[in-house]
């Protein structure tokens, strides 16, 4: 009996002791990349990714928490492709939105606007990026 009870311990703590490999709730990492870039200014970081149905939108340095960590339900966020190729997605945040996309002949950037109105854009380092927009337009 004793035997058997030191088996099962053993087993449950060879279970207990297993690491859970699961994605972070404050990045994009191993999510569905939607865009992923870096500022040429500061090196802070933006990442747009699907999950479980929501678009979530990360920025801020690489390590430590995010400046702005968003949640947003998929059918909120609007995805566009202009004739010329420009592509962008945003994001909304309550009165605030964030548009992220790349102009085929400008590069990568980051666009903030409070209601209609243009506050700032951030331009973003075209060589280390990821655009997977185009993917996400139609859904």
């Amino acid at each position: 009996m004793r035997k058997i009870l030191l088996n099962a311990a053993l087993v449950l703590a060879c279970i207990v002791s297993i690491p859970v490999y699961a994605n972070p709730d404050d990045s994009c990492d191993g999510e569905q990349t939607i865009f992923d870039a870096y500022a040429i200014k500061g090196g802070k970081h933006v990442g747009v990714c699907y999950v479980a149905g929501n678009v979530r939108y990360v920025y801020g340095k690489d390590s430590g928490k995010p400046e702005i960590l968003l949640n947003v339900p998929a059918e909120k966020v609007a995805f566009s492709m202009s004739a010329n190729g420009d592509q962008s997605v945003t994001i909304p945040n309550g009165e605030f939105s964030y548009t992220v996309g790349e102009y085929l002949r400008g590069g990568p950037f980051i666009q903030v606007w409070k209601g209609q109105k243009f506050i700032t854009e951030v331009k973003l380092n075209g060589t280390t990026s990821e655009n997977n927009i185009e993917n996400y337009i139609n859904h």
